[in-house]
């Protein structure tokens, strides 16, 4: 599966794979995920494996989840937070 994910775009892709469970592959705390990832999206996992990888991520990485039932679904998206400030056109003197 993961040589026809790096086919989609060759030149700019890297891709591995781990065959670990979540949890154990989670709670492995001699991995720093700050150099592993830019980015973690999980899918349909329970709320305590999504805490901890919340936890894992820091706010230092995006971490996003996904869930799906059927036609309804949602997305989480846990950030560092990002203040942005814009001044009002009606506001310049």
């Amino acid at each position: 599966m993961m040589e026809n994910l790096l086919e989609l775009n060759p030149d700019d892709v890297e891709g591995d794979f781990i065959n670990q469970s979540v949890e154990n592959y989670i709670t492995d705390k001699a991995q720093s995920w700050n150099d592993l990832y830019d980015l973690v999206i999980a899918t349909d996992l329970s709320n305590s494996l999504s805490l901890m990888i919340s936890e894992r991520c820091g706010g230092v990485i995006p971490f996003v989840l996904v869930r799906q039932y059927g036609l309804i679904g949602s997305i989480r998206i846990d950030l560092k937070e990002q203040s942005v400030a814009e001044q009002k056109e009606y506001m310049v003197n």
